[in-house]
């Protein structure tokens, strides 16, 4: 081998260790989203670009619709025609979990639930609420409540649609049921 085989090859290993560094770097900056649980997340992405979209965005916001409950739900306000409700982001849980507030009674009840796609789902009990005696509604006690149940968002129309939205309303002291039912909740996104 002569001394100009020996320098052709030094300047194509020298021009190839170029365009790998080039490549190498050009990855280690792609930026895009980096959070698994966001709508946009970018596999590829070694920053995150702080512009991640979560499925619980298009929920947020005031609802005007109404409910309609069956079995022993009685107390004034669940079944309305005019129901003022609200989703908001958690404080303290992930980027896709919510509070969904349900201003049924004097005390609002706000039902924490996780979005998935365009599906809220709500498994939650709120512990020591002051609700209305039934059998004297001058009277409180105080009570847990359970809600469980699923609402569908429609981006088309901006409506929330929740069908069958279980409550089972239960004394805090005794543990026995107060009120039960399936309430069906619908709203429109102002």
């Amino acid at each position: 081998m002569n001394i100009r085989n020996i320098t052709n090859w030094n300047v194509l290993f020298f021009a190839a260790f170029l365009a790998l560094s080039f490549v190498a770097c050009e990855l280690d900056t792609a930026t895009g989203c980096t959070d698994p649980e966001a709508e946009n997340y970018d596999i590829g992405a070694i920053t995150d670009s702080g512009n991640c979209i979560y499925a619980a965005d298009a929920l947020v916001g005031s609802y005007a619709g109404s409910s309609e409950c069956s079995g022993t739900l009685t107390n004034p306000g669940f079944n309305t025609s005019s129901l003022s409700f609200s989703i908001a982001k958690s404080t303290t849980l992930g980027e896709n979990d919510v509070e969904l507030t349900l201003p049924f009674e004097g005390e609002a009840f706000v039902f924490r639930g996780t979005v998935a796609g365009n599906v809220l789902t709500i498994n939650d009990e709120i512990i020591g609420v002051n609700y209305p005696n039934p059998a004297d509604p001058t009277e409180t006690i105080v009570a847990d409540v359970e809600g469980m149940g699923s609402f569908t968002f429609f981006d088309d129309d901006n409506s929330l649609d929740g069908p069958e939205f279980t409550m089972i309303i239960r004394n805090n002291g005794s543990g026995g049921t107060i009120e039960d039912g399936t309430c069906m909740i619908i709203g429109i996104k102002q």
